[in-house]
């Protein structure tokens, strides 16, 4: 969730700041079992730790998609709450300075508008040599599950999506219906960058 809402914010770069930790005692001169010092990417004789393997899990997902990316840059996010369950986290992506609801972006020639599940958080890309692109970013609670989103999209036939869960590094093409929707699912913390196939 962390590195796709990062991504999903215009950072190009993701750096892991807890390479490793001092041993914990207690005052009898014992190790003490701590979440703190006990849970980082190595462990304290310096031996990758199981969230060393989260880590590269991660980055080999992020890697697979990051040229797509790399090729935009960042332009806005907006919020959405869900249908089904709202925890109200994305309010602060959701209203403008007069607390009016954001449904739509600034500018742009392909996003309509959407909706999903729960939580979800949505940014604009652009490039001068490829046009537009968005990431969609599943904001909802863990324990709520998959989030399905309702995207409508004008002036365009298809969408491609990079990334997200099991992602191989080739494209999900989905073709729009004749009203310009498309729906699809996002596990919890995963996110999807979509470019619009004209």
């Amino acid at each position: 969730l962390q590195a796709y809402l990062a991504i999903a914010f215009g950072a190009d770069n993701l750096q892991y700041y807890c390479y490793s930790v001092p041993t914990h005692y207690s005052a009898d001169g014992s190790t003490v079992e701590s979440y703190l010092y006990n849970h980082c990417i190595l462990k304290q004789d310096r031996t990758p730790s199981v969230i060393y393997d989260y880590v590269k899990e991660v980055n080999n997902e992020i890697q697979k998609f990051a040229g797509a990316v790399l090729a935009y840059d960042w332009n806005e996010s907006i919020g959405i709450s869900g249908t089904v369950d709202q925890t109200f986290r994305v309010g602060s992506i959701e209203y403008d300075e007069n607390l009016d609801r954001i449904t739509n972006f600034k500018s742009g020639n392909h996003f309509v508008s959407a909706e999903s599940s729960y939580d979800l958080v949505i940014s604009q890309f652009t490039s001068e040599t490829y046009g537009e692109a968005y990431m969609f970013v599943n904001f909802g609670r863990a324990e709520s599950g998959n989030n399905t989103v309702k995207a409508n999209f004008k002036d365009c036939s298809a969408l491609a999506l990079y990334g997200g869960a099991d992602y191989n590094g080739t494209p999900t093409i989905i073709t729009l219906d004749e009203t310009g929707n498309a729906t699809f699912e996002l596990e919890y913390g995963e996110g999807v960058f979509v470019t619009p196939l004209v």
